[in-house]
């Protein structure tokens, strides 16, 4: 039997059994309700067999209404009493007349035999009439007995139907007793054919959600619940051997996931290998450092949003002048950085131009042959002239540099007439414009990226308010502090809380009042001709004097230079004859760790309007104040002091330490100026005299041809000595000032070469080198007609020079 058909036996026992004392109830009740409506007739029947009476004896008391009325009742008390006898006698109660209804029934005979006679005696008229004593008597003995048998008839029917009312409860108890019991087998049968099945099910199918699908359901029957359990024990048969499977791909799958992570670290190390490249040769591609420009001050930011980026600037030299360029590629990233290389190639090949707006044309020729058409680059180039303090600059739509002026004491955006931008059209016409820097003045060139970042609300930095931050700072900051305040994004920074999504350059140009030069040296290293070149290079990029003016700074430097070495680290007296056993005495001190070892200092102050110079050394110094004028009859002949003599007549101040060992001298642009057409104390007039200098030290040369060539000799020169050798037969000079160490040919052997053939024995040869033969039997080996230790003096060499030509000095 399956489960329906068990649930469907149990329902109708159920049913049966919970419907049974429903059913008997319901089938007494309405048989107690008909015998309580006999009840009621039996006691309404007595009633009316009272009324009768009652009503009878009315009448024969003399009431003549009371006859007709107990006619009536008479007969409402038959119908009563026939209703009560024909259910009593009815077929259908026959099952019940075995019970208290026999009782019933035979008093209702009883009651039928008396009405008989008291309702002839009533109904006869002509009794009634005739009345006498004995029928009244007669009349009266059958109402009493009518009376008592219908008191005994209620009494049975009352009996009766207590009787059966305690049958109906009985009967109500054990149906429902029945029903209790059915339910008690019913729900112990659901407990043990379904609800336990389905908890162990349960329990198992729990543990196996668990993950634990070796779980299986013990359930045997063989209704739904045991079949729902064979389900489960095969689906978790199943779902093992797919959890199997599925493990199996899992440690594949997790074995070619880690195999594929390898592969993309690998690849991913390649491309950040690739990035790194990229990113050092972008790095590569912005100046390492910044050149020197004499009063101004650069200070640069650029701050990629990715690893490399597309922003790019330069500052590069152009003769005596400075460019300064700042570019910006659309976009960022990989593509963006890539253009910077053009632009790099780009403005290579267009700066040597002088001409702004020609420079950016040739760029942008250049990229629109070199760059896709969706690409192009903003671009501002300016060109400075540091002598006149003026820049000239043209832009290609790039955003307007931000200008200080120190004179007015305002920030404004610098006026440009944007052109368009690099790369789109070939030959663009740009527009040129001229400012000055003066002293205090800033000028600040940013890229967009500044402009197109985004506060908290969505809105743009914007141009209006990089110029309001700007003009919030104080103007004595430095363009350096100033630059760190625009492009930090820390506390305080004008780009704190805002979202960067482009690349960040920001170059700041500053015209400052002074720029300082400090250099230590060690005595023995010391080369001042190399040193005063490099100075004077320096201070003709300034642009502070011309090429002549310079030339006194120079000499006086020198002087310094030689009294700083020779008469103090090596602490030479300045009378001492300088022969050749002074030479090697001079080498021999400086291989000396007591006096070669000791340092010489310099500083250089340079101004607007004004240089200031410092040089010391460790010797014990000298008395300054006890110097005596060289140009005093007996000091004529005498070499010391003239020196200091030459620095005090070209310069505007000298002071000395205490100590001696320190020399301070300073002088003025126009003091300069003003000396330019004034003659050297020294001064040669040698017009046809011709000098010939080989030496393979570029700076050495430089400089000698310029003291030479003011004193008025004719000078060539050369660093080859073979080209040397055929400058002496085409140049034919008077005397040839020589070093000694040089590549190939030394000049020690071009000495001996030039005194061994007769067409030139007679050029005077005067060694300068800082590495003298020892011995005078080296010496004399070479041939020559005078030796110079290097360094030397300025002076030292205009004299032994006029000497050795012929040539009358000026005092």
């Amino acid at each position: 039997m399956n489960v329906f058909a068990r649930l469907l036996l149990l329902f109708s026992a159920l049913t049966f059994f919970m419907g049974l004392p429903v059913f008997t109830t319901f089938f007494f009740m309405a048989h107690h309700h008909k015998h309580m409506e006999n009840i009621n007739l039996a006691g309404r029947q007595r009633m009316l067999s009272q009324k009768v009476t009652k009503e009878l004896l009315l009448y024969l008391g003399g009431d003549a209404m009371a006859y007709q009325q107990a006619l009536k009742t008479a007969r409402l008390f038959d119908k009563v009493h026939k209703d009560l006898l024909a259910f009593e006698m009815s077929e259908k109660d026959s099952v019940r007349r075995a019970g208290g209804h026999v009782m019933v029934l035979s008093q209702m005979m009883s009651v039928d035999n008396i009405w008989g006679d008291f309702s002839q005696e009533l109904f006869d008229s002509t009794s009634i009439q005739t009345a006498n004593s004995d029928y009244v008597d007669s009349i009266l003995v059958l109402s009493n007995e009518l009376l008592e048998e219908m008191d005994k008839a209620v009494s049975i029917y009352e009996d009766v139907g207590k009787a059966e009312f305690d049958k109906l409860r009985l009967l109500q108890f054990l149906c429902l007793f029945l029903a209790a019991l059915t339910a008690v087998a019913a729900f112990s049968y659901l407990v043990r054919q379904i609800i336990r099945p389905l908890d162990e099910l349960q329990a198992v199918t729990d543990k196996m959600s668990d993950g634990d699908l070796s779980q299986r359901a013990e359930v045997v029957s063989g209704n739904i619940v045991g079949k729902l359990a064979k389900s489960f024990n095969l689906m978790a048969e199943s779902l093992n051997g797919f959890y199997v499977d599925l493990e199996k791909k899992v440690a594949e799958r997790t074995e070619a996931l880690v195999l594929q992570k390898l592969e993309l670290e690998e690849k991913n190390s390649l491309i950040e290998a690739d990035l790194l490249a990229a990113k050092q040769v972008q790095s590569s591609l912005l100046p390492e450092t910044l050149p020197s420009i004499p009063f101004i001050k650069i200070s640069a930011k650029y701050i990629p949003i990715d690893n490399i980026g597309g922003d790019y600037y330069d500052v590069v030299k152009i003769d005596s002048q400075y460019g300064f360029l700042i570019a910006d590629v659309v976009g960022h990233g990989v593509k963006a950085a890539f253009l910077t290389t053009l632009i790099k190639i780009a403005f290579n090949l267009a700066a040597a131009s002088k001409d702004t707006a020609e420079t950016l044309r040739s760029m942008s020729s250049f990229l629109v042959k070199n760059i896709s058409s969706d690409s192009f680059v903003t671009a501002f180039y300016g060109l400075y002239d540091p002598v006149t303090g003026a820049l000239v600059y043209s832009s290609a739509g790039h955003p307007a540099p931000i200008m200080y002026k120190a004179s007015k004491g305002k920030f404004f955006p610098l006026k440009t007439a944007a052109g368009m931008p690099l790369g789109f059209v070939e030959c663009p016409d740009y527009k040129i414009v001229e400012t000055k820097l003066e002293l205090g003045d800033k000028l600040f060139l940013y890229t967009d990226g500044i402009e197109e970042a985004l506060d908290e609300s969505g809105d743009l930095m914007s141009s209006k308010r990089v110029l309001s931050f700007v003009e919030s700072q104080s103007n004595t900051l430095s363009g350096e502090s100033l630059a760190g305040l625009m492009v930090d994004s820390g506390t305080g920074g004008m780009l704190e809380g805002f979202d960067v999504r482009d690349d960040i350059t920001l170059v700041v140009i500053e015209k400052v009042p002074s720029e300082l030069m400090i250099k230590s040296f060690v005595t023995r290293e010391l080369n001042p001709s190399i040193e005063c070149e490099e100075i004077y290079s320096f201070l003709m990029e300034a642009g502070f004097a011309e090429e002549g003016e310079l030339l006194r700074v120079v000499l006086c430097l020198d002087e310094a230079f030689s009294n700083a070495i020779i008469h103090g680290n090596l602490e030479y007296p300045s009378n001492i004859e300088r022969d050749e056993e002074w030479e090697m005495g001079k080498v021999e001190k400086l291989l000396n760790h007591e006096f070669g070892d000791r340092s010489i200092s310099f500083s250089l102050s340079l101004e607007l309007d004004k240089i200031t110079i410092t040089v010391g050394d460790e010797g014990p110094g000298f008395d300054y104040r006890r110097l005596t004028s060289p140009t005093a009859d007996e000091n004529i002949m005498k070499t010391g002091g003239r020196g200091i003599a030459i620095i005090r007549q070209f310069m505007d101040e000298v002071t000395f330490n205490d100590a001696g060992n320190e020399i301070s001298m300073s002088v003025s642009k126009a003091s300069l100026k003003a000396q330019a057409g004034l003659a050297l104390p020294f001064s040669a007039e040698a017009k046809d005299k011709r000098v010939l200098i080989i030496d393979d030290n570029s700076a050495n040369i430089i400089i000698l041809k310029k003291v030479l060539t003011a004193e008025g000799y004719n000078v060539a020169e050369s660093t080859d000595p073979f080209y040397g050798l055929l400058l002496v037969g085409e140049f034919n000079p008077d005397i040839v000032i020589l070093d000694l160490q040089m590549p190939e040919v030394s000049g020690s052997d071009i000495s001996k070469r030039l005194k061994s053939n007769s067409a030139t024995k007679h050029i005077k040869i005067l060694v300068v080198s800082a590495h003298l033969p020892s011995s005078l039997d080296e010496l004399h080996a070479i041939r020559a007609d005078d030796y110079l230790s290097k360094p030397v003096a300025i002076n030292t060499l205009i004299e032994r020079v006029s000497q050795m030509t012929g040539v009358r000095q000026k005092s």
